[in-house]
């Protein structure tokens, strides 16, 4: 925390303040929650995972097209069509 302080412009007066590891509790309490989160699809952990409305795991495979694809749909936005040279790359 010192650090990133001090990097945007905190005065060393003032993260002299903050306790040592100041973070380590609030990491430690934020990590148990998602883990004991009860997610729709989940039967692990797994980085990077992406949960839509705290409730659904999408989960991700294939190149970054199919990605944005799965993502889209998984968070119900509208998914553009593909071109018809991205249709005859992915045959």
């Amino acid at each position: 925390m010192k650090v990133i302080a001090s990097q945007v412009g905190v005065p060393e007066s003032v993260s002299d303040t903050f306790p040592v590891n100041v973070v380590t509790d609030y990491l430690a309490a934020s990590s148990q929650a998602w883990k004991d989160a009860p997610v729709q699809g989940r039967t692990g952990l797994g980085t990077p995972e992406f949960v839509n409305n705290d409730s659904e795991k999408i989960t991700l495979v294939g190149d970054a097209a199919a990605m944005m694809r799965t993502l889209r749909e998984g968070m119900g936005l509208s998914v553009p069509h593909s071109s018809s040279a991205e249709s005859a790359q992915s045959e």
